[in-house]
C-alpha cells in the first residue's frame, strides 16, 4: 500500500476528521521509541544543521509564511485552545530549569550588537521619550526614602518582603514627592511596576487609602520637617518619630 498523500490533504481539511484524528493522538499519548530517535538524531549537529537550512529554505517562501501565519493566527482565536495554551504556558514558565534557561537566552542575544542596537532606546517597545533619564528632585533623597519605609514597616506594600527594599512613585512622576504619591516596594515588584502601569497606579492607590489617614499625616508632618530644615534636623525627627 502506497502512501497517497493528496488523499491525506482533502482528509485533513475536512474538521471532523482532524478533531476526530487530533483526540485519538492525545489518547494514545508520545511513542517513547519515536521521541528517543527524535533526541538522538537532534543531538547529531550534521542533522540539526541540515534540518535547520530546510525550515529557513521553506520559511523564505511567501505562500509558506502565509499560510503559517494564518493557521497560527486562526488557531489562537478558538477560546478552548487559547485557554489549554496559556495554562501549559503557565506552567511551564514556573519551572526553575525554564527561568534558568530564559536568563541564559537573554544574556545570549543581549551580548549581539545588532540585537541590542535593535532592542534598545527609541527600538524598545517600552520607549516613553526617554523619561527614565530624567534626574531626581534634590528632596528625594535617603532621608526622604527612610520616612516612607519607616511608615511602610520596612515591608514591600505587594509581597511583604522585607529585602532590597526602594520607595516607589505610584504616579511616576519623580517630581511629586508627596508622602502619599510614595510607597515602599521590594526591588522586584518595582521592577514589575512598570509593565501594566495603570493597574499598578490602580493597585498601589488603594493600598495607600488602606494605610490609616493619621499616619499618613503623621508622616507628613515629619516630612513638612525635613524639608524646612536642615538634613541633621531630619534625621533627629526620623529617629525620634
Amino acid at each position: 500500500m502506497t502512501f497517497d498523500s493528496e488523499r491525506v490533504k482533502k482528509l485533513w481539511k475536512d474538521p471532523e476528521y482532524r478533531r476526530k484524528t487530533i483526540e485519538g493522538m492525545r489518547q494514545i499519548g508520545p511513542n517513547p521509541k519515536k521521541s528517543e530517535a527524535k533526541r538522538r538524531h537532534w543531538q547529531d549537529p550534521k542533522y540539526r544543521e541540515k534540518m535547520s537550512e530546510a525550515h529557513k529554505k521553506r520559511w523564505q517562501d511567501p505562500e509558506f509564511r502565509r499560510k503559517v501565519l494564518e493557521g497560527k493566527r486562526k488557531k489562537w482565536a478558538e477560546k478552548e485552545f487559547k485557554k489549554r495554551m496559556m495554562k501549559i504556558s503557565k506552567k511551564a514558565h514556573n519551572t526553575p530549569k525554564y527561568i534558568i534557561a530564559l536568563k541564559k537566552r537573554q544574556k545570549r542575544l543581549w551580548q549581539n550588537p545588532k540585537y541590542r542596537k535593535k532592542h534598545s532606546g527609541e527600538n524598545h517597545y517600552m520607549w516613553q521619550g526617554g523619561i527614565s533619564f530624567e534626574p531626581y528632585p534634590p528632596q528625594f533623597n535617603d532621608y526622604l526614602k527612610e520616612i516612607i519605609k519607616k511608615r511602610d514597616n520596612y515591608t514591600c506594600q505587594k509581597c511583604g518582603s522585607t529585602q532590597k527594599l526602594t520607595v516607589h512613585h505610584i504616579d511616576y512622576n519623580k517630581k511629586n514627592n508627596n508622602p502619599i504619591n510614595l510607597i515602599t516596594l521590594c526591588n522586584s515588584c518595582n521592577v514589575k511596576a512598570n509593565y501594566d502601569k495603570p493597574f499598578w497606579k490602580a493597585f498601589l492607590t488603594q493600598k495607600m487609602l488602606a494605610i490609616a489617614p493619621n499616619k499618613i499625616e503623621k508622616h507628613s508632618l515629619t516630612l513638612d520637617h525635613y524639608l524646612n530644615n536642615s538634613d541633621v534636623k531630619c534625621q533627629e525627627a526620623i529617629s525620634t518619630d
